[in-house]
């Protein structure tokens, strides 16, 4: 059963990356991207930061700055090559390596707010729980 519950904070990051996707197609580019390139995407990025965390770790507190912005420049990478030719605009062209890295990276903003939102939520709830 613990064995299970683990992969609970790994799903959870992937809906929660696969909405920020979903979200920033929808304002940055006004295109609605399919829930199943969003599920994609989000992991595909996660396979892809595990490096990332690796390398980033043995920094410490300065790896975590460094490993956020080499995250983000990840997320436009893999957006311009893997969002741009995917998803189709509401006229049917392609969004376009340009703008799968605008969303991508607008996605990743979002998601590392999110992550920060969620780390300051729970170390409030901790102090209350002590």
């Amino acid at each position: 059963m613990q064995v299970v519950l683990q992969f609970v904070p790994l799903l959870l990051f992937l809906a929660i990356l696969a909405l920020c996707v979903h979200v920033s197609g929808r304002l940055l580019a006004a295109t609605r991207i399919p829930w199943f390139l969003c599920f994609k995407y989000a992991a595909l990025v996660v396979l892809l930061l595990i490096p990332v965390r690796v390398l980033a770790a043995p920094y410490g507190h300065a790896g975590t700055w460094a490993g956020v912005v080499v995250a983000i420049g990840l997320h436009a990478i893999v957006g311009a090559f893997y969002l741009g030719p995917r998803v189709k605009k509401e006229s049917g062209y392609d969004l376009g390596p340009i703008t799968g890295a605008k969303v991508a990276t607008g996605a990743a903003l979002v998601a590392v707010a999110t992550g920060f939102g969620l780390a300051i939520l729970a170390g409030v709830l901790g102090a209350f729980a002590t």
